[in-house]
């Protein structure tokens, strides 16, 4: 069997979802009654994704030494509009948030740069460590730097690389070992320093200080990033659910004839090479998340409880899912995996797949969610509060 089969999409994308299901009976998982129940599961089929989209270039990597995107359409999707896609739930969010809030205090700011420091932090801090130490093994604790230069080199990456991206480990360099993910966090981040800009543009008060320091952001970014703006069109894309959320509170596109456009939309938009090169894809990805975002759970489909399970520990999922793959194979052997059919390889996934969503809820419950309390503690002591921040 061919790993750019559809079979085995579905094969791992079915590990997944019975790993999940008893895990969040496990756990006894629920949802918080006024998140966005939709995009919350739509979050946990996106992490799949992306996961399964790494698990077939890596074998293919393995055989032909070069990274480059699967064959499959599908598979190629299923890593670059899945990161489309939370660009989209990200600016969804936070621009409902922001036009919610009606307010551009430096409060507001203050409490939502917190949330963001609190929830992303905490996970990536760990998870970089770990890959700096076992990139560090490997070579044998040499460094091909002064100690000064090495030091720098992980304060940047411990700043999202906002900076720009250094290199870190001779053998195996950290970002390849993470599979390259952590290339979204700094456009993350960019979003959340334009905010007081698009609070501008949207509410009548400004804040003088919020916009300085965005400004200067910005500034410091685009000095050390090439901005791709596609990427830009994504985050457009999420505000427009957000606006007309906004604007119109009562609309829901929850009936079937929006989750069959939904669907047809999805269907048109995977239907070309890229999305993240193609604009007339995007924008039918676009139409398709702006009714996702204004009800439509797709035949109930996205209201699935381990299905949101999946989506609440999606970002646990983005991140580790590299440094499992890389760890197992290191271990393994390359050369082992490299020899393996398609059949066998796909039975490896399968393994994995499930221990990746056991790796991630213990992850999740001893690392996220502790801070995720802790940054909810901290705020209830302050005379503002922002609820639901920190989590979404």
């Amino acid at each position: 069997m061919s790993i750019d089969s559809y079979l085995f999409i579905l094969i791992c994308y079915s590990s997944i979802f019975i790993s999940g299901f008893f895990i969040s009976r496990i756990v006894n998982f629920k949802t918080a009654t006024n998140r966005f129940e939709s995009i919350d599961g739509f979050r946990g089929l996106l992490a799949t994704g992306v996961f399964i989209h790494h698990s077939i270039i890596w074998k293919n990597y393995l055989n032909t030494n070069i990274w480059e995107l699967p064959k499959n359409h599908l598979a190629v999707h299923l890593g670059e509009s899945s990161v489309a896609f939370f660009f989209m739930i990200t600016s969804f969010l936070f621009t409902n948030k922001l036009l919610k809030s009606g307010s551009q205090n430096l409060v507001f700011w203050r409490n939502l740069l917190y949330s963001r420091i609190f929830r992303l932090f905490p996970l990536y801090f760990c998870v970089v460590t770990i890959c700096i130490f076992f990139a560090l093994a490997i070579d044998h604790f040499i460094l091909n730097s002064t100690l000064y230069v090495f030091l720098a080199q992980c304060l940047k990456w411990y700043m999202f690389n906002i900076k720009g991206k250094v290199i870190i480990g001779q053998t195996y360099n950290i970002d390849f070992m993470l599979a390259g993910v952590v290339w979204s966090l700094p456009y993350e981040w960019l979003f959340y320093f334009t905010l007081p800009i698009i609070g501008t543009l949207m509410l009548k008060n400004k804040n003088v200080i919020s916009i300085i320091v965005s400004v200067l952001f910005i500034l410091v970014y685009i000095n050390h990033n090439t901005i791709r703006l596609t990427h830009m069109v994504s985050f457009l894309g999420g505000m427009i659910p957000a606006i007309i959320h906004y604007f119109y509170p009562n609309i829901k596109l929850s009936n079937k004839l929006y989750t069959i456009a939904a669907i047809f939309c999805l269907i048109i938009g995977l239907s070309f090479d890229s999305s993240s090169r193609n604009y007339f894809s995007k924008t039918f990805l676009i139409i398709a998340f702006t009714i996702i975002a204004l009800g439509n759970n797709l035949f109930g489909f996205l209201k699935i409880n381990f299905l949101k399970f999946l989506g609440e520990i999606s970002y646990s999922t983005y991140l580790i899912h590299g440094i499992l793959l890389f760890t197992t194979f290191y271990f393994v052997g390359f050369d082992n995996i490299k020899t393996l059919n398609g059949t066998t390889y796909m039975f490896l996934m399968f393994i994995i797949a499930i221990f990746l969503n056991i790796i991630c809820s213990f992850t999740f419950y001893l690392i996220e969610k502790p801070f995720i309390n802790l940054y909810y503690k901290i705020i209830s002591k302050k005379p503002f509060r922002i609820r639901k921040t920190i989590s979404e």
